[in-house]
């Protein structure tokens, strides 16, 4: 392991070189105020030190012990990280194959991997839109790297410090926090090896959701070419953010009231538990419950996705989706993949592929949130017994996607339409397609508890 050094349009750039893999972590790609638009990051004095993460987004774990589900996952990872919070947090972590960058090509300190510019994965992590960072132990893009594939994580703003709407500010920050990382990448990752027509966005369960979303935003046309969607994702309405709703302006004046001020602005001068507590207070009753959803604000985003998709109004790229044998909301989930499928297929537009991953020997574990070390080839930082299976299905995953993200296909898949409503599973057993069980996915929902670690 060493430092290396790179020349990007920002500024120079020090990182960590290994043997397979090169990785930058931390990099600023866009700063902002709290509760403000984020503003892209053009360039830096110096050399940025891009050898640790960088600062996760408020939440949470910035103040408390785990609790509930968050003690699930936390309990699954061998080795935790020492994370630390602010509202400095829009950074970005990513992992190229060793000697990809163009300065390590050209002084020949690296391996020569040729002139191609390579695929890059960018990917947003899960939490209810309240809790996730880009730096969370599950994820590591030395598998992708090996496969010539660069991955991305990126941080946008969760819970209340992401969802502020009023007064001079319009809210949705996790949307627009992603936007900027996408543009960021644009203008960027060429020096990293990669190629800027060559973006996949990807997340999981809410970061899923944010990768959907921004099918509807005009300004994110061109910034990718794919989108992969973890457990979530699809024609699902109800479920799928960008939704209109009275929550957010109720919320946050009960929250003035609460906190003592007249003007939303004056929130800016309070101390950030003082706001955080006050606002997971009022989330944790149903009625304020969608609060910090993406919405409409008839201005960054223009209508529900329902409203868009009927006017044609959406980036039409191929997508990969897949869910887990139990995971959260499992038939509700199921139809909105195949729906999502249909929809497509029936327009003529961009193919989609759905998957369903299933793992132990009867597929209990397999619940929401789960697949993440499979994902990321981390299964030796898991307390799960592992055994050769498992290992066999993540790299298994891991050749899939990295050739979706590569080609933008899947060989041997067929995609929905009318005409196939198969998903392709993957399993102990390997990979094959078949129509699955609606009523065994609708028993699962109505019996089983939706997430980890939390009663039914």
């Amino acid at each position: 392991m060493k430092y290396i050094h790179i020349n990007t349009p920002c500024g120079k750039v020090r990182g960590i070189g290994k043997a397979e893999v090169d990785i930058y972590k931390g990099i600023r790609f866009a700063t902002a105020g709290r509760f403000e638009d984020p503003e892209l990051v053009t360039s830096w004095d110096g050399e940025f030190d891009a050898t640790r993460d960088g600062d996760a987004c408020i939440q949470t774990e910035a103040f408390y012990p785990p609790s509930g589900m968050d003690i699930f996952f936390s309990n699954q990872i061998i080795e935790k990280k020492t994370v630390k919070f602010s509202e400095d947090c829009l950074n970005l972590n990513i992992w190229t194959p060793a000697g990809s960058e163009p300065d390590l090509r050209a002084n020949g300190s690296r391996r020569d991997l040729g002139s191609a510019d390579l695929p890059v994965m960018v990917f947003l992590y899960g939490g209810a839109f309240d809790t996730g960072y880009n730096c969370s132990a599950e994820f590591d893009g030395t598998e992708y790297a090996k496969r010539g594939v660069i991955l991305v994580t990126i941080n946008y703003r969760v819970n209340a410090f992401g969802s502020c709407p009023g007064g001079k500010w319009t809210g949705n920050l996790c949307l627009k926090d992603t936007l900027a990382a996408l543009k960021f990448i644009k203008g960027n990752i060429s020096a990293f090896g990669g190629d800027p027509e060559k973006v996949t966005l990807s997340g999981e369960s809410a970061g899923a959701v944010i990768a959907q979303d921004m099918m509807y935003i005009p300004e994110a046309d061109g910034l990718f070419r794919s989108a992969l969607m973890m457990s979530s994702g699809g024609l699902m309405p109800e479920r799928q953010g960008m939704i209109r709703q009275t929550d957010g302006p109720a919320l946050w004046k009960n929250l003035m009231g609460r906190l003592g001020v007249e003007k939303l602005e004056d929130l800016q001068d309070l101390p950030a538990k003082e706001i955080f507590d006050v606002y997971e207070k009022l989330v944790m009753k149903n009625k304020f419950a969608r609060a910090s959803r993406p919405f409409v604000d008839d201005d960054f985003v223009t209508g529900t996705q329902e409203e868009l998709l009927e006017k044609g109004e959406f980036i039409d790229v191929p997508c990969l989706i897949t869910m887990l044998s139990h995971d959260m909301f499992p038939r509700q989930l199921y139809d909105a993949l195949l729906n999502w499928g249909r929809f497509m297929a029936a327009g003529g537009s961009s193919s989609v592929w759905c998957a369903l991953i299933d793992y132990s020997p009867d597929g209990s574990l397999a619940e929401h949130g789960t697949d993440l070390h499979y994902a990321f080839g981390t299964m030796d930082n898991n307390w799960h017994n592992n055994g050769p299976e498992d290992y066999a299905l993540s790299k298994l995953m891991i050749d899939r996607y990295s050739e979706f993200v590569k080609t933008g296909e899947l060989e041997g898949w067929e995609p929905i339409s009318e005409s196939n409503d198969k998903f392709m599973c993957l399993d102990y057993e390997g990979e094959h397609q078949r129509k699955l069980d609606a009523g065994l996915l609708l028993h699962r929902q109505e019996t089983e508890p939706q997430f980890p670690g939390m009663d039914n």
